[in-house]
Parts: C-alpha cells; structure tokens; sequence
C-alpha cells in the first residue's frame, strides 16, 4: 500500500493487449515490486538524507537472476545474493543475540550472523535509464486511476 494507504486498493496491470503471455505477466509482477523498492528507497533517502549503496537480498526469490537483475537495474544500485536462505528469523535472532548481549550491537551481531554473498548483480546502464523513464510513469499510473475503479 506504498505510498498509498488504502486498503480496498487492488492491483493494475497496465497495457495489456491480445498478443500478451504468460511471461509478460510474470515480468510485469517482477517489474511492479521492484519499481516500487526503487520508488520507497528514494524516498527514504530523501527523508533520512542517507546514501543506499547496495542491498543484500535474502530469501527464496534471490535464487531468480531474473528478479535479482530487474532490482539492480531499477533501483539502480547493486543487488548482492546472500547465501542465507531465511531473513525474518534470521533478523529476530540477529535481534535477540544483541539484547542477550551475546554482541555488544545489532552491527556486530549482523555482522557475525550474516551468510557471505554468492554473487553480485550491477546495474545496467541502458536497462536502468529505460526503467527510470518507466518509473516516471509507474508513479503517475495509480493517481491517476478513477477512484471508483480502484477496488
């Protein structure tokens, strides 16, 4: 519901046509989440005037070089595969050996705690200019949707 808080909110695609397929579709899902991510960590360094430099994706989906290529490209950052194959109990204990003081902080601990990264995905350079321009459009879309078609 970024940035849109609104929960009868249901999802859009966009542009579809007679000559769409089944691939397009699954593309389409992966290109909205991470038009999105590029869209909130924007923001969020607007807000904190912090840098992002990369991120460290965990979980199953990272086993997709599809996916993991799309969220270098759109947010234009580097993406880094962990090994770790869990984050939110991973996260948690991360959490817990810090307020167990078994490490002095959360750095430390996620530092200790954390799988070593398999492999690196780097933006594209024409790919990320073609979803910046994308991206333009993926925030005008949901605006501009009639309130009545939206749920």
């Amino acid at each position: 519901m970024t940035p849109y808080w609104d929960s009868s909110a249901r999802g859009v695609i966009a542009g579809l046509s007679g000559s769409t397929r089944r691939g397009d579709l699954y593309r389409a899902l992966l290109e909205g989440v991470a038009l999105e991510q590029a869209m909130s960590s924007k923001r969020l360094q607007a807000a904190s005037g912090q840098t992002i430099d990369h991120y460290v994706a965990v979980g199953g989906g990272t086993a997709s070089d599809l996916w993991m290529q799309i969220l270098a490209d759109t947010t234009g950052v580097p993406i880094h595969r962990s090994a770790s194959k869990e984050a939110s109990s991973l996260g948690a204990a991360m959490a817990a050996a810090t307020g167990c003081g078994w490490f002095p902080t959360f750095t430390e601990a996620s530092t200790a705690m954390s799988a070593h990264i398999t492999q690196t995905f780097t933006p594209r350079p024409p790919e990320k200019a073609t979803y910046a321009a994308l991206s333009n459009l993926y925030a005008d879309l949901w605006p501009t949707i009639p309130p009545g078609t939206k749920n």
